[in-house]
């Protein structure tokens, strides 16, 4: 046998031992190891740089189980293998495992690119499994920015692409998230048959993780139609697959459901022992989310029972860890906007090397889009710093420090100007009635519905809670009173139905041109808001001019 077909032969093996690795990475996690490094070390020997990607893919999928900088270390050498070899059918599986790691960082943005990337490369090398899974990660990141729109469209685009045995699990799961996110967005037309048969077929292919998820979604359902026999039934299923197989994320989740649910049968204790061992559960797996939402129903449970102490003791710590995680979160944002360039510059760097005998106009080219790249950068950090973190409008700082810079005008050249102070009519009521979380969702639209019809001179801002700002340039109090009944026009037009029901929002608003008495934007921002309390006091819905005290005459 000459030297030539021997290689063939042995990289015919090579595939098959690595394909066999990929293929039970999942259920032989200890067997797909010890292949994928035999297979390494093989193709290192026979210099089959193939062979070596594909080891490297599947070690680095392996890794990320439990080490997500150790998977993204092994899956970007395995990217950069398949880039050279212009193997985008494997390079996308590996783009896949790179954002696990962007996202266990909390790299949203960057974890998004990633995700795309990956789905891209897959479609266009025919890689329908790899296509469905990003498609899948792209609709979870989508549903838990509450953009349930964009997350039902990817998780059915998924689905389209699992399909024909491409990747069962994710075809059957997304008939669950599917339902889901039809059911969190509008209450409504679930088809629980579709989930219960995707349940069976997930348990089937041994898919537990999102059989036990399936689970949770049934039981959550049954209790909201009344089936609370069946919600009982699915819990217990769900817990039972969530021990068996060490799904700690999964089993405070369940926990936690049922606890809500028996609080909310008015069955208190049997809450309390639920909520106090998913608590427990949180707390080992140092899910603080999860604590954090735990303790929250916990209180509620309290109160129930008399007992005001631990009620406020649970309130005080779900209040501190909320706190932590938004201080937390701010920050995290911050540090993402921060490394990302970081990231590309180290990435860009990776293919300078590999395209080292390239001219000296490419590195030029390179050069030139780190400093686009650090501008860029540098403006979405601004952005971050003037920016309300909720509704994307200016922040309460940015507002007073663009406020005095129209106080100043009008002091120096008597450049008109005039503020407006809105506040949502029975706000409050909104965030009791409907929770806090579409109570945030409200004022996200409410700004929407603002910016449509402000100038593209006029600056909104959020002062505080439910009260913003709206700053008008080179506008006298005739002019700023249209802006303002366009405002109230739009505040009613805002589309609430699929939170609110029938209920319509309504806003009140105060307004104020700048005058000479006026000597600071908190002048001027006192007098707004006693226009502002005039229009609550007579009946909401309106808009009030201040009128400054008449001046005694001696």
């Amino acid at each position: 046998m000459d030297s030539k077909k021997a290689n063939r032969i042995g990289t015919v093996k090579l595939d098959a031992q690595n394909d066999q690795a990929y293929r039970i990475r999942a259920s032989d996690p200890e067997l797909a190891k010890s292949l994928a490094q035999d297979a390494l070390e093989k193709s290192t020997i026979e210099k089959y740089d193939k062979g070596r990607a594909d080891s490297l893919r599947t070690l680095g999928s392996l890794a990320s189980y439990h080490d997500r900088l150790a998977g993204y270390q092994l899956a970007i050498q395995a990217i950069s293998i398949y880039s050279d070899l212009n193997d985008e059918y494997g390079e996308s599986s590996a783009l896949l495992t790179s954002s696990l790691y962007f996202q266990h960082k909390g790299w949203g943005i960057r974890a998004q690119e990633v995700l795309l990337e990956a789905h891209e490369k897959a479609v266009r090398a025919g890689n329908h499994a790899v296509a469905s899974v990003a498609l899948y990660n792209l609709g979870a990141n989508a549903r838990e920015r509450l953009d349930y729109e964009q997350a039902l469209d990817y998780f059915v685009r998924a689905q389209s692409a699992a399909k024909d045995g491409a990747n069962d699990a994710i075809y059957w799961v997304t008939y669950v998230d599917c339902e889901s996110v039809r059911f969190v967005s509008t209450d409504l037309e679930c088809d629980i048959v579709a989930v219960e048969h995707a349940l069976d077929q997930l348990l089937k292919i041994n898919s537990f993780g999102n059989a036990i998820s399936a689970c949770h979604f049934i039981a959550e359902y049954s209790a909201f139609t009344g089936d609370f026999a069946k919600s009982k039934k699915f819990l217990k299923l769900g817990l039972s697959l969530a021990n068996k197989h060490d799904k700690q994320s999964k089993v405070w989740a369940l926990r936690h459901l049922k606890g809500e649910l028996a609080l909310n049968r008015g069955q208190v204790l049997h809450a309390e022992r639920s909520l106090k061992t998913a608590l427990l559960r949180a707390r080992q797996t140092l899910h603080r989310e999860g604590e954090m939402k735990t303790l929250e129903l916990l209180s509620r449970v309290y109160f129930s029972l008399a007992n005001s102490e631990s009620a406020y003791l649970a309130l005080s710590k779900h209040l501190e860890i909320r706190n932590q995680l938004s201080s937390e979160e701010s920050e995290r944002r911050m540090r993402e906007m921060q490394t990302i360039h970081q990231v590309r510059m180290i990435e860009s760097e990776s293919s300078f090397l590999k395209q080292k005998n390239e001219e000296l106009r490419a590195i030029n080219d390179q050069l030139a889009q780190s400093l686009k790249d650090r501008d860029s950068l540098q403006k979405e950090l601004e952005r971050i710093a003037s920016t309300d973190e909720l509704t994307g409008v200016l922040n309460r700082r940015r507002t007073l420090s663009t406020g005095s810079e129209m106080v100043q005008r009008f002091k120096s050249i008597k450049r008109p100007g005039s503020v407006l102070i809105i506040d949502l009519d029975h706000f409050k009521s909104i965030n009791d009635t409907f929770g806090h979380s579409m109570g945030d969702e409200v004022l996200r639209r409410f700004t929407k519905s603002c910016e449509r019809v402000l100038r593209p001179t006029d600056r909104l801002g959020r002062l505080g809670g439910e009260e913003f700002c709206v700053l008008l340039d080179q506008t006298n109090e005739e002019i700023a009173r249209t802006v303002a009944q366009r405002l109230l026009h739009a505040i009613r037009q805002t589309r609430t139905d699929d939170i609110m029901g029938d209920r319509l929002l309504t806003g009140s608003i105060g307004l104020t041109e700048i005058r000479n008495r006026h000597m600071t934007i908190e002048s001027v921002l006192h007098d707004a808001d006693m226009a502002l309390y005039e229009a609550k006091r007579t009946g909401r819905d309106k808009v009030c001019i201040f009128t400054p005290p008449t001046e005694q005459v001696a």
